[in-house]
């Protein structure tokens, strides 16, 4: 049986980022966007660790709606 944690990293990939030395996660459903234009992916967030982004993921229940509400959102320029 699957438990709360694992369900709520359901459907999230990562990938770490070479040049950046960051972290990156984003919804499934946002693979191609986050490919093809990193800009229009609305679930990706980042971070120097993935232990941020687990706990993000985990403490919102997977649901990128609700980053907000744990952290502050700075906005690509």
């Amino acid at each position: 049986m699957i438990n709360d944690i694992e369900h709520s990293l359901y459907d999230w990939l990562f990938n770490y980022n070479t040049y950046t030395k960051q972290w990156n996660a984003f919804h499934r459903d946002d693979k191609e966007a986050y490919f093809g234009n990193g800009k229009e992916c609305k679930s990706k967030i980042a971070s120097k660790t993935i232990d941020t982004l687990l706990y993000m993921i985990i403490t919102t229940n997977g649901k990128p709606e609700n980053f907000e509400s744990i952290v502050d959102v700075v906005e690509d320029e």
